[in-house]
């Protein structure tokens, strides 16, 4: 009779009970002005909570919001709670999925300068977000692809996420933005891993051998090296791109007949012919 009843019992559907958060509105209230302590508090709950047999999308996203109400300048929750609702127990929905992205575009505005808010929001919006209408579909791939190019910019980015938006830019019809970004990231990485990444993506979006494009670019590096290291050698790259080559101590007459070098952002049509003589 006990084996019968247990093998019924456990064909009952499951019943979840979705742990206690404050709405975003009231929790700042019922905290009574402890903003930090419940923060602390709900932080240990969410962690607690996630990974149990028990967790829920649903249960991660409200501990989160509330969190966020007291303190939105954790970063952490933003980038945590984006990651969990998406392993928690059952899977993330579409309405997860967009509450994230919309949660990570809350936390890039608030911390601008943490790049992985801006990549794990990036990656969302061009992986994981479906819709059958087309349009929408470009829509959040475009905003993804421009989330990742601006966090891989950031110091102490991850340089890799450049192939995915440079994939998806190729998709879009943007194939020659794709190239002149990947080009920009070669030519300032130094990351030896990420930057053979860079030119093997690179590489088959130009229709050219990575090996041969490779050292090209090392090619052109060392040009610029020898250059800056003769011209300011107690200056690191970034300042000697801005500041450029020093003026010369006296007046080259060569120069003031054919007009120096080109000047940088000029096309070739406006810039005066040599004089002749």
């Amino acid at each position: 009779m006990r084996r019968a009843v247990a093998a019924q019992r456990d064909v009952w559907p499951k019943v979840v009970e979705v742990p206690y958060a404050p709405s975003p509105g009231a929790a700042p209230f019922v905290t009574l002005g402890y903003r930090e302590l419940a923060t602390d508090l709900l932080w240990v709950r969410v962690v607690g909570y996630f990974g149990g047999e028990d967790d829920t999308a649903e249960g991660i996203r409200g501990l989160v919001d509330a969190m966020i109400a007291l303190d939105p300048m954790y970063a952490r929750s933003y980038e945590w709670g984006a990651r969990a609702v998406e392993w928690a127990e059952g899977g993330a929905t579409q309405a997860d999925r967009q509450w994230a992205v919309a949660m990570l575009e809350r936390g890039y505005s608030l911390h601008p300068t943490r790049w992985k808010i801006p990549y794990l929001a990036g990656q969302i919006y061009i992986l994981d977000l479906e819709t059958e209408d087309p349009a929408q579909k470009s829509a959040w791939q475009a905003r993804g692809v421009e989330l990742i190019d601006r966090a891989v910019r950031m110091p102490g980015a991850m340089q890799g996420g450049a192939t995915l938006a440079a994939h998806v830019r190729s998709q879009l019809g943007q194939h020659e933005r794709a190239v002149r970004d990947l080009e920009e990231l070669i030519s300032s990485t130094s990351d030896a891993k990420a930057r053979g990444k860079l030119i093997a993506k690179l590489a088959a979006l130009r229709n050219e051998n990575a090996q041969v494009l490779a050292e090209e670019f090392d090619f052109y590096r060392r040009q610029f090296l020898d250059a800056r290291l003769r011209a300011l050698p107690e200056a690191d790259d970034a300042m000697y791109i801005l500041v450029g080559e020093p003026p010369k101590p006296y007046i080259d007459l060569g120069d003031l007949a054919v007009g120096g070098e080109q000047p940088r952002g000029l096309d070739e049509e406006n810039v005066f012919e040599p004089l002749e003589y």
